[in-house]
């Protein structure tokens, strides 16, 4: 007996539907347990009898070792003190640049000049910063490593001594406890005295920024002012008026802008400054006293063609006339 087409469509289509269906859902289930698994994870591996004595005295061990790194770390009253001093000397470009903004008057080198310094106080507290950001890191390491410790130490507890058992395990545990409290007592004050010493430190790091900003401001506009005047024609009434009375004002204020050397670089360096200028005097009486010979040569006769020489005019070397002269250069 044959079933109609239809009939085994459907029982097929049946049969399938179930069998999906059933995989379906057992995949899912698969997936559910494997994500609770995950995020439930294995427990904590709890130590054998023997070891709980041993990992106790190792945990004083650690104690020791930690103390002496903690005393060889940053003072921390000595890097707040340089903070203090880096955010006492940017006191003064921050007023001089107020007093720049209120005269409306933006000195091209004096801005450059307070620039520098800025950056070179941004540089210095950088160098300040660097030690204090990895002491902190691994003071948050030794924190996490501590805590798990104590942690750790809590989970086995009643593992070894419910019931009464193991007495004698008692003062091992009490020790352990003590010296993971001692640890954790010297790291975290430490930790939130950095952090409190890095708080105040994040006010001078913004005071450097807002400074480097207004200054690279302002001097962007001053060079942008700088390039959009146009010079008067050279041969116009506007051209030469700039050469009077009010030329030296200028003369003056550039003086005023020039940023001279400091004092220390004469006295490092006076020396080479005396034997440059002794050596140019030297050179100076040498070439003016064999002027004469310096003509007749054609490699060195330019040195001899001064427009101050007291000939007026010196022969040049090398023409068959007699005559044939060059006036000085």
């Amino acid at each position: 007996m044959r079933l109609p087409a239809n009939k085994i469509v459907g029982i097929v289509f049946f049969i399938a539907l179930y069998l999906l269906s059933g995989h379906g859902l057992s995949h899912a289930k698969s997936q559910e347990e494997q994500k609770a698994d995950v995020v439930e994870g294995p427990a904590p591996a709890i130590p054998d009898l023997s070891d709980i004595i041993p990992l106790a005295t190792a945990l004083s061990g650690r104690l020791t070792t930690l103390e002496k790194r903690l005393k060889s770390g940053p003072d921390i009253s000595v890097i707040q003190k340089r903070y203090d001093t880096i955010a006492t000397d940017l006191k003064i470009p921050s007023d001089q640049l107020d007093g720049l903004k209120n005269a409306k008057d933006y000195r091209f080198n004096k801005l450059t000049e307070m620039r520098r310094i800025v950056r070179r106080k941004n540089r210095l507290f950088e160098e300040i910063s660097e030690p204090i950001l990895l002491t902190i890191r691994q003071l948050g390491v030794w924190r996490k490593e501590w805590l798990k410790e104590k942690k750790d130490w809590n989970e086995w507890e009643p593992s070894f001594l419910a019931g009464g058992i193991f007495e004698q395990l008692k003062p091992s545990f009490e020790k352990a406890n003590d010296t993971i409290d001692t640890a954790l007592n010297l790291i975290i004050p430490r930790l939130e005295a950095l952090l409190r010493v890095q708080e105040r430190a994040g006010h001078t790091k913004a005071k450097i920024d807002v400074l480097t900003a207004e200054l690279d401001d302002l001097i962007m506009e001053k060079r942008q002012g700088a390039l959009s005047k146009a010079s008067p024609p050279m041969f116009s009434s506007e051209y030469f008026s700039q050469f009077r009375g009010g030329i030296w004002v200028a003369v003056k204020k550039g003086l005023d802008e020039i940023s001279w050397p400091e004092s220390r670089i004469f006295a490092q360096h006076g020396w080479i400054i005396l034997m440059q200028g002794i050596f140019s005097i030297f050179m100076i009486i040498s070439v003016y006293r064999n002027r004469r010979v310096l003509t007749e040569s054609k490699k060195w006769f330019f040195l001899a063609a001064r427009p101050f020489d007291d000939l007026g005019r010196l022969r040049q070397p090398g023409s068959g006339d007699e005559g044939s002269v060059v006036r000085g250069v």
